[in-house]
Order: structure tokens, then sequence, then C-alpha cells
């Protein structure tokens, strides 16, 4: 995991909307890609929107969980599918659905 968010990692923070309770996030960016960091700490499955003003192309998701049960890290309010290990795009207009305990790598590339 330690290399999951080392990889994914700006030179200047970003001030993150506020999260839904249970919820903790950190945000960096580079010049052109911004790097959101989600852990669900509940016992819960927790859903929100997701929306980057200013990304190119789609928002890249990469989940772990703590439990291992990688094929419900992450699901999306617009499909059935639940998440499989590795990237996934999220859907345009799609709350994601974070499993208990998950954590969640987001990755938007910036328009210039």
């Amino acid at each position: 995991m330690q290399k999951l968010f080392t990889a994914a990692l700006g030179d200047r923070t970003v001030d993150l909307p506020a999260l839904p309770a249970g919820v903790f996030g950190s945000a960096t960016r580079t010049d052109d890609t911004l790097f959101v960091h989600l852990v669900n700490t509940t016992d819960r499955a927790i859903a929100m929107p997701i929306e980057v003003v200013g990304s190119r192309g789609a928002v890249i998701a990469r989940f772990v969980a703590e439990d291992r049960d990688y094929r419900h890290a992450l699901r999306f309010t617009d499909t059935a599918a639940a998440g499989e290990l590795g990237e996934r795009p999220v859907p345009a207009g799609s709350d994601i659905v974070l499993a208990a305990r998950a954590v969640v790598v987001l990755t938007a590339r910036l328009e210039g």
C-alpha cells in the first residue's frame, strides 16, 4: 500500500471538499495530474460522488481493501458490477462506493 501511495504523489497539496463521516482523504498534484487518496475507516460501505473540475479524460481509480477481498473494494452506482483489483476508470457522473476499510487512490489528468 505504501508503494501505491508514494507512486501517486504530487509536489503540491490540494484542498478537498468535505468528505462523508468516516472517510479521510488527502490530495496532491503536479502540473498535469491530480492524486486523491481516500480511506474509509468505517465498518460500512460509503457512497460518494466523484467530480474533478478541469480533468481531461476519465478519473482512474486504483484500490485495495483491508480484508484483501478486492472484488468488493470499490464499485460504481451506475453499474451492478463490482470493482476488480487494479485500475478502472470512474464513469462520468457516477458515485463510487467505498467498501468498509477500503483504500482508494484516484488519479486525474488535468487540462493545461
